[in-house]
């Protein structure tokens, strides 16, 4: 379940959509939504350019999640990366 900025649930309508937390090294993914409640996690994560529709890849796991979108490469624990939820993560080269 998904929530919009002030909390209400919105159902997915993509079935291929997980968190960034969950995909494997390599992985990349395409922003669906931001998922949280908390608005400091959510201004660090727009803070940092991750919006719907930006492609990330993820490039380390541990011992924290290290990820790219475009050019820059950025570091977040395991609160964030779960926050970040990507979709269409198989179809994308």
């Amino acid at each position: 379940m998904r929530f919009r900025f002030r909390g209400n649930p919105v159902k997915n309508t993509c079935d291929n959509i997980l968190p960034l937390a969950k995909l494997k090294v390599g992985q990349k993914g395409v922003v669906a939504y931001l998922q949280t409640a908390n608005r400091q996690r959510l201004q660090k994560i727009m803070a940092m350019g991750i919006l719907p529709g930006k492609t990330i890849t993820l490039l380390q796991k541990f011992p924290s999640y290290v990820f790219q979108v475009g050019l820059s490469q950025f570091a977040v624990d395991r609160e964030l990366a779960e926050a970040i939820i990507l979709q269409d993560v198989d179809r994308i080269n």
